[in-house]
């Protein structure tokens, strides 16, 4: 078991009542964030909420703050999570004159999540983000009584709550009082508090060709619950998450019911993460070329009109199970509940399947000649390429932290 670590701290209201909690990312036992990627901080800190600790264990029934990066904003990574009881943070170093961010917000407003802007700096250009906002926080520590009036003022003219953070005085506090701040957050009231708990590990030789199966379009309920029972680890950080208050009102006490709430998509998101997670004695290379070739091949069906993508994204997914478990592909095929058009791509390349996985890897290795025959479909594997590693690196950075943090420089530290 490892032991993993995150920081709360309490946001309050004008009569000092405790109304919701920031979750904040730490690598480890010390209190401060050592964030390399926001994106990884913010996928760790998502499975670290709702599959390992709980939400209701961390923040009771008021509800959780929890900082977003651009690719969770606009759709680029999945965000497994449903609206109730969490607020979505748009950080500081997000562009809100950005158009895609922009149409992310509406989204996600109108999917009915509370949206805040993190450490606003008030432009003209931002207005726009300010009309999908429900809060706004805005830094006072550093600002001056006139600086911060005047903003103040012209927020009022939207239909959304201040939030005062970085209060460190009671003189500071007693302005924004003043002021009309609607919440307050900051060391005057509370410094973040770190806590910390155990991660069981998934067995990873279950959890592939779980994978496999939730990216088969004919799978049944049945099948994945049979697959899932399998890991009863999984099994559990499942439940945790359809337990969480801000998924269910009730308890929900079998896998059956768990994966009826959740849904296929959002259990697919949340198993990529534990899967990738679990691949400890294996370099993570390895994980980020099966989920490059995964996309890519996905990628070039749908561009190619091959049918069932998602067949190709599951073979080339598994294109390297026998190297990641140590057993020949032969005998894992055996063992896996796939297709025989997916059996036939991974052992021999045979097949509409198997022939697409075979130009992929032939591309990925450089081997130019063996794709001189196909000028057609040339012209998009640079394009599709490109895409799925970025994609595969948008993952992996999430669910993997492959160097130590101690020893890193840190790029962004959030000390409340």
């Amino acid at each position: 078991m490892d032991t993993i670590f995150l920081a709360r701290q309490p946001i309050y209201n004008r009569e000092l009542e405790v109304v919701a909690y920031e979750l904040l990312y730490r690598a480890g036992a010390r209190d401060r964030a050592d964030v390399v990627d926001g994106d990884q901080a913010t996928g760790q800190l998502l499975v670290n909420t709702f599959t390992d600790f709980g939400l209701e264990r961390l923040v009771g029934d008021v509800p959780a703050f929890i900082n977003l990066t651009r690719p969770y904003l606009i759709g680029e990574l999945e965000l497994p999570i449903p609206p109730d009881q969490v607020a979505l943070e748009v950080l500081e170093d997000v562009a809100l004159d950005d158009e895609q961010v922009l149409a992310g917000l509406r989204s996600l407003s109108d999917r009915g999540y509370v949206i805040v802007l993190d450490d606003f700096d008030y432009q003209p250009e931002n207005e726009p983000a300010l009309a999908c906002a429900d809060l706004v926080k805005l830094e006072v520590n550093d600002t001056s009584t006139e600086a911060l009036t005047r903003v103040v003022r012209r927020l009022r003219e939207f239909d959304l709550q201040l939030l005062a953070e970085k209060v460190e005085t009671d003189r500071q506090f007693q302005l924004c009082l003043d002021l009309g701040f609607d919440f307050f957050q900051g060391y005057y009231f509370s410094r973040p508090n770190l806590v910390s708990g155990q991660r069981h590990a998934s067995s990873k030789v279950g959890l592939l060709p779980l994978l496999a199966k939730l990216n088969d379009p004919d799978a049944d309920l049945q099948e994945l619950e049979r697959l899932i029972a399998r890991d009863q680890v999984l099994v559990y950080r499942l439940l945790r998450c359809a337990n969480s208050a801000a998924v269910s009102r009730g308890p929900i006490e079998s896998l059956h019911n768990a994966l009826l709430l959740l849904g296929t998509r959002t259990v697919r998101t949340w198993i990529i993460l534990i899967t990738l997670s679990a691949v400890e004695d294996k370099p993570p290379e390895l994980c980020r070329i099966a989920l490059a070739r995964a996309r890519m091949c996905e990628l070039l069906a749908r561009e190619s009109g091959i049918a069932n993508p998602e067949a190709c994204f599951t073979a080339g997914l598994l294109s390297l199970l026998d190297t990641l478990m140590n057993q020949p592909m032969a005998e894992l095929v055996q063992a896996l509940p796939l297709t025989q058009a997916i059996e036939r791509a991974l052992l021999n390349r045979e097949g509409a399947i198997g022939a697409l996985l075979q130009r992929v890897c032939d591309y990925e290795q450089g081997h130019w000649q063996a794709l001189e025959t196909d000028d057609a479909d040339g012209r998009r594997y640079p394009g599709a390429y490109l895409e799925a590693l970025q994609w595969a690196d948008r993952i992996m950075d999430v669910v993997t932290q492959t160097r130590d943090p101690e020893a890193l420089t840190t790029v962004r530290s959030r000390s409340d």
